[in-house]
């Protein structure tokens, strides 16, 4: 049943994505991104964040009009390395770590997408490619957080309080 709130969670926030209405700046949210985040921070299956984040890339990529595979091998990356720092630091709580996860790669992201398109990054990149599309992106993972921790895992915590 989880893997198929996941695949509904991924169609409906590509569909969000792909329509491209809500632009800031420029900058457009990358929600599947985001997503991908939140999944990784939250399941206990290595497998189910890394085919999530792949997924995401995929289709990011093909629908988005940007780099394929360079999305596409970013956002599986992105989903293993969150899955994988996850427990560092212990005792911070989830949403704290989406926020930065989320922010943190999509700098990254974006710096490394403007270095292939123009060969060079500047000051620029950073304050006006960068900037907006970290903090679209960080607000799209505090709502997306929540969410998700309602409608994928809630089911998961209430059997581990019974377990």
């Amino acid at each position: 049943m989880k893997k198929i709130k996941l695949i509904i969670w991924i169609a409906v926030l590509v569909l969000l994505e792909s329509m491209g209405y809500a632009r800031i700046f420029g900058a457009v949210p990358a929600l599947t991104f985001a997503f991908l985040v939140c999944v990784a921070l939250n399941d206990d299956d290595f497998y189910t964040a890394a085919v999530t984040g792949g997924i995401c890339g995929m289709l990011a990529g093909s629908l988005l009009g940007r780099s394929f595979s360079f999305i596409f091998i970013f956002y599986t990356i992105s989903a293993a390395a969150v899955y994988t720092f996850r427990k560092k630091p212990r005792y911070t709580h989830a949403i704290f770590k989406a926020v930065f996860w989320c922010g943190l790669l999509t700098a990254v992201m974006e710096l490394a997408l403007f270095a292939l398109e123009t060969g060079s990054i500047s000051l620029f990149a950073l304050y006006s490619i960068a900037l907006p599309s970290v903090l679209y992106n960080i607000a799209a993972a505090l709502v997306i957080y929540p969410l998700i921790m309602r409608t994928v895992y809630n089911e998961e915590k209430q059997r581990k309080l019974i377990t």
